[in-house]
């Protein structure tokens, strides 16, 4: 207070004499000091400098600049009543100002920020009317958008349109009110409104947005909600991407058939790229009519396309990809296929827990999937108690994975010396380590000795690596209870090596061949299509049910879709149940083992 009473007396012994180019000069000096102060956020210093500029030099060449700045300043203070007040007698003594319309939007903060939206919205409408379409008219119709639909009822969003009396104010007005009783399932109200007012002002500058809002209103009347899908279509992944199309149209028209409520697919092609399946995202989400999206293939295309899902609020199911983490984006994400580390964790515990191992070791693929099974694996496995004897990895290409074995093998022969199981009558009664390392490379070189100290073999390996790995696990003479990943599930390959009979492994798909509403659908599937649904498809059919099993039958909004979709704690799919955790995560994980020549579930 002292630096600006100093200012002010200064300014008030030289003001009567200076000359008016002097006094210009010293209104700008200290208004730009004012200016800084606010830039800098040192808000009630520049309040300060500014009041004592308006009483030194009343009426001076800044005098709406500074109310405005003054108006701000109160506002970053949290003073809004007498920043409402530096607004209005901004707006009121200077109509003509080009600040006006910064004032007005500054005094719609203040009455929104004391709840006010009646009052806000007026002044904001004011804005729309007067600046064009500038920046500030933008910003204005995005605020009372806002502040209309969110803040405030349909009965006083009815009673401001009948105070108003331009065809813009009104037109801005009916289109938040027929958008709230879409909200509100009110389809003919909101028709109603739309196609009077379009009756009386066909051209009015709000046309293009009421038409498209009266489409959503006819549609909903109707009962039909539009449902977006981001598939690959064409690329490498076609063949995939066109079978899980396939389930879900299947889905879709069965349910259409005898369903109130009735759905059309919106289907982009991602191309198994990123940047075309961010693009297909923006497309449907800009469609107010597509209630969902479902999508993709693979986990980062399908990261890419739940993140535009999510910053417009559009639910998002992903049907397969298995990437950790998917749904964290949002609370409009769904990972419906579960994550990798989810079904590691499963197995490492079911094989702790149910098969009661202890001692394991890890053989994986030396790229990102191979990683992150192997950390899933051995955290829990530590979690659990349980003690890694050998963790080795391979180029996926790799024609010869023997090095790798016989390390493992080493390191279970020692584990075997350590457990006295293989020691000689000529051992000293102290074995060194050195003793034991020499003892193991030793028994190492023959493989008639079986290795029977790892109690479980994690082989998260690649379906193209299964014949190398199965042949070198019969070789090498392990006796272990083999685990394994998703690729274990095949048939054809297990029969043809009798290492992987008693193999347990996890799966992301298995059919109940005695469940009667799988049965129903394979038969209408074989039917319609004349061939039967695999895996894919029934990964298609199960996003798509899902999703119209929450929807209900009555239609809903993006909003309602997800909440009802957060409440699914679980569905009973084609392909088995489904249980979502908190985090919007399938955490059922299905085990399978191969035994005497089939594969049947475990749990």
């Amino acid at each position: 207070m002292n630096r600006i009473r100093k200012i002010t007396a200064g300014l008030l012994l030289c003001a009567a004499a200076a000359a008016p180019a002097q006094v210009s000069s010293q209104v700008d000096s200290l208004f730009y000091r004012g200016v800084d102060a606010y830039k800098e956020t040192r808000y009630q210093e520049a309040l300060g400098t500014l009041r004592s500029l308006d009483r030194v030099y009343p009426e001076h060449q800044r005098t709406t600049a500074s109310l405005l700045l003054q108006g701000k300043a109160l506002y970053k203070l949290k003073r809004y009543e007498p920043a409402g007040e530096a607004f209005t007698l901004l707006i009121s003594r200077f109509p003509e100002s080009r600040y006006a319309g910064d004032a007005r939007y500054g005094l719609a903060c203040v009455h929104y920020r004391r709840n006010r939206f009646r009052e806000a919205v007026l002044q904001l409408i004011a804005i729309r009317e007067t600046e064009g379409e500038g920046k500030l008219a933008q910003r204005s119709g995005r605020l009372s958008s806002g502040i209309a639909f969110n803040r405030m009822t349909a009965d006083e969003l009815k009673a401001l349109l009948r105070e108003l009396t331009t065809e813009n104010s009104k037109a801005a007005i009916t289109v938040e009110l027929a958008r709230q009783r879409l909200e509100d399932h009110d389809a003919t109200e909101s028709r109603q409104l739309l196609e009077d007012f379009l009756r009386l002002h066909p051209r009015n500058a709000y046309a293009g947005e009421m038409n498209q809002l009266l489409g959503r209103a006819e549609r909903l009347g109707k009962g039909v909600q539009k449902i977006g899908v981001i598939l690959p279509l064409t690329g490498a992944l076609a063949e995939q991407g066109k079978s899980v199309l396939s389930g879900i149209s299947f889905a879709v028209g069965q349910h259409n058939e005898k369903g109130t409520i009735k759905f059309e697919l919106v289907v982009r092609d991602s191309e198994g790229r990123m940047l075309p399946a961010v693009k297909a995202a923006q497309e449907l989400c800009k469609n107010e009519d597509v209630v969902a999206v479902i999508g993709d293939l693979e986990s980062t295309t399908t990261l890419a396309a739940a993140a535009v899902a999510q910053e417009n609020d559009v639910p998002f199911l992903a049907p397969s990809a298995m990437e950790d983490g998917i749904a964290s984006i949002g609370p409009c994400v769904f990972q419906l296929n579960g994550s990798l580390a989810t079904r590691v964790e499963k197995l490492a515990d079911y094989a702790v827990t149910a098969l009661g191992l202890k001692r394991f070791a890890v053989l994986y693929p030396a790229d990102d999937y191979g990683q992150r099974m192997q950390r899933a694996f051995s955290d829990q496995i530590a979690r659990r108690r349980g003690k890694m004897l050998a963790e080795k990895w391979y180029y996926e290409n790799a024609e010869d994975l023997a090095p790798q074995f016989r390390a493992i093998r080493e390191a279970g022969l020692k584990q075997m010396i350590q457990d006295t199981v293989l020691i000689p009558e000529n051992a000293p009664r102290r074995m060194t380590p050195a003793y034991v390392d020499r003892m193991t490379r030793e028994l190492a070189d023959s493989t008639s000795i079986e290795v029977n100290s790892i109690d479980g073999f994690f082989l998260p390996v690649y379906k193209s690596n299964m014949d190398i790995v199965l042949a070198q696990l019969a070789y090498q003479t392990f006796q272990t209870q083999v685990l394994g990943g998703t690729s274990w599930d095949d048939l054809d390959v297990l029969k043809s090596h009798q290492a992987a009979d008693g193999a347990v492994f996890f799966s992301d798909f298995y059919t109940d061949a005695y469940s009667p509403r799988f049965n129903e659908f394979r038969n209408a599937y074989r039917r319609a299509k004349n061939l039967d649904p695999g895996k894919w498809d029934v990964l298609g059919a199960d996003a798509a049910l899902f999703l119209i099993d929450a929807a209900g039958s009555v239609p809903l909004t993006r909003g309602e879709l997800r909440q009802k979709l957060a409440g699914m704690a679980s569905f009973d799919g084609l392909h088995g149940r489904m249980t979502m955790d908190k985090n919007r995560v399938n955490t059922s994980v299905t085990l399978l083992q191969y035994k005497e020549g089939r594969i049947f579930k475990i749990q």
